[in-house]
């Protein structure tokens, strides 16, 4: 038998496999089949990310003193490897910190999309309990029905309704911080136009003929 300990609530638990069973995704060197070894220091490879990031200027560049950003985050039901989402914000607000931004005019929003709102004793599980306190009202569930803070952003060229949170759309830079990347259903712009969205957006492409398993051919991705 195999013992392998998987992750269990805010714990783990131990549990034995046949022998026969193949484990995946338990660390070791890349290519090897069997996952990715965790990062020596997460905080430092964040900063390391941001400070070069792909195709756009860092956080420092795209704010000023004044700025009002909006930093979402994947909520409880994406599951993640290790703390990322307090790391990755922690990073950003210094970044606008750095910019000189003060962080009473920053925001974080859970990205519940039509999930249930969390409670901030859940959020704390995934952002930390520092984080929850320092922003109190500041840290809030996206609400879906919430009519006054949604804009209404018109239909795209195959005629879907696009409907997006008024706090992100009218920040002047929105951050949004991925937890995790599975099959395709989260990553990227995808995650804005979902998370923080409504119902009227979302049923285009969430339901049983829009929904792909394809990373690469996910409909989602093709909506515009």
């Amino acid at each position: 038998m195999t013992v392998v300990t998987l992750p269990f609530g805010e714990t783990t638990v131990d549990v034995e496999l046949p022998d026969r069973a193949r484990v995946i995704g338990r660390g070791g060197a890349a290519g090897s089949g069997a996952g990715l070894p965790p990062v020596a220091d997460l905080d430092a490879s964040v900063r390391t990310a941001l400070d070069a990031p792909l195709g756009l200027p860092p956080v420092r560049e795209l704010v000023r003193p004044g700025s009002r950003v909006v930093i979402a985050f994947d909520d409880p039901t994406v599951t993640s490897f290790g703390p990322i989402r307090r790391v990755a914000i922690e990073s950003v607000l210094a970044q606008c910190a750095e910019a000189g931004v003060r962080e009473e005019d920053i925001t974080l929003i859970c990205a519940n999309a039509l999930h249930r709102k969390f409670t901030p004793q859940e959020l704390a599980t995934i952002i930390g309990s520092e984080l929850v306190q320092r922003f109190g009202d500041r840290l809030f569930c996206h609400d879906a029905e919430d009519r006054d803070n949604i804009v209404d952003l018109g239909t795209t060229a195959r005629g879907y309704d696009v409907e997006l949170s008024r706090h992100a759309a009218e920040a002047d830079l929105c951050v949004y911080v991925n937890a995790g990347l599975h099959l395709g259903f989260s990553g990227g712009w995808k995650s804005i136009a979902v998370g923080l969205s409504t119902w009227r957006s979302i049923r285009h492409t969430h339901h049983p003929d829009g929904m792909s398993m394809s990373v690469l051919n996910n409909h989602a991705r093709r909506a515009g």
